[in-house]
């Protein structure tokens, strides 16, 4: 890729240097948070690294997925031993300062971060992602999104209207990546993404949809938005999300990044009910009727209608 902003370049670097945050976490475990959802060392290290990143060049409106409630002494000196790893010059007993920093002044523009996304996944040594995206006006402009675990180790990434690419994780030079496509297919070829964890998106729902669409291929069950990745490249066609839980609005941090990624490789992702994205609503999407992304406008069409169609019949 020739001539990447400079927001994108930061965005690569900053991602990048979260997963070694990640890596240097030894036998991670979990910290309950208020909402019940887990939080690691290695979650907190990660957005500390972002933020500091961006914040050396001039980035100040973050909309993050942490902060610094509830955190120990003991917790505080383990993520600071871990950032100081990746940043050197990291100023002592600064965690809280820098997560403090998690504030968005202004809706028209600012930075939104998942320092782990599928914290559960990281946990079990399985799929995780490092997000990151830059959203101006309610539209994602870049994304970078690092997938440790993936293949080695890769690194998505995508600035609007400029195509996506992947590199890996090893790799620096930015204008080696490979630009990549997503690959539709006929529906009942169709590879079909799904979260890992049944809470947070129905395993029926899936199963359902393969049933009725007579989609043979078996689902690919991964956490984080590395299935986004999968779309993207396309190893996949079809990644949904439909809560499991009444009137719950996803998380921007949850979709951002691999939005753009999948829409600059020439998928489709919208909302459930065919709603576009909208990421004016602080760190909630607009919409609580889920997330579809997938490879092509025919194949999006044919599951919004799906899903409208269920919701008919089950009203």
């Amino acid at each position: 890729m020739s001539l990447a902003s400079k927001d994108l370049k930061i965005a690569v670097k900053a991602v990048r240097f979260a997963s070694e945050a990640t890596k240097f976490v030894n036998s991670p475990s979990a910290i309950i948070k208020s909402d019940s959802s887990p939080v690691t060392i290695a979650d907190y290290a990660s957005q500390i690294v972002i933020m500091s990143i961006l914040q050396e060049n001039g980035n100040a409106d973050f909309i993050a997925e942490e902060d610094d409630k509830g955190l120990s002494n003991d917790t505080l000196e383990k993520v600071e031993d871990v950032v100081k790893k990746v940043l050197p010059n990291f100023k002592p007993n600064s965690v809280k300062e820098v997560l403090r920093r998690n504030v968005c002044t202004s809706n028209s523009q600012f930075w939104t971060i998942d320092p782990i996304d599928g914290t559960k996944g990281y946990l079990r040594g399985d799929q995780y992602a490092i997000c990151l995206a830059k959203i101006f006006d309610g539209k994602v402009q870049v994304a970078a999104m690092c997938c440790p675990n993936l293949d080695g180790g890769i690194i998505f990434f995508a600035e609007r209207d400029r195509g996506a690419y992947q590199m890996k994780i090893d790799e620096e030079d930015i204008s080696a990546a490979e630009r990549i496509y997503c690959h539709p297919r006929e529906t009942e070829a169709s590879v079909l993404c799904e979260s890992y964890e049944s809470p947070h998106s129905s395993h029926s729902d899936s199963g359902n949809l393969r049933k009725d669409l007579n989609i043979s291929k078996d689902s690919i069950r991964m956490d984080s938005q590395c299935k986004y990745g999968l779309v993207a490249n396309g190893k996949a066609n079809i990644f949904f999300r439909r809560a499991t839980k009444e009137n719950y609005y996803e998380k921007i941090w949850d979709h951002a990044a691999g939005a753009l990624i999948v829409q600059e490789a020439g998928g489709i992702v919208s909302h459930l009910n065919g709603d576009p994205l909208v990421f004016t609503n602080g760190p909630l999407l607009n919409n609580g009727s889920g997330i579809l992304a997938t490879s092509d406008d025919s194949l999006h069409s044919k599951i919004v209608q799906y899903f409208k169609e269920k919701q008919v019949n089950k009203a």
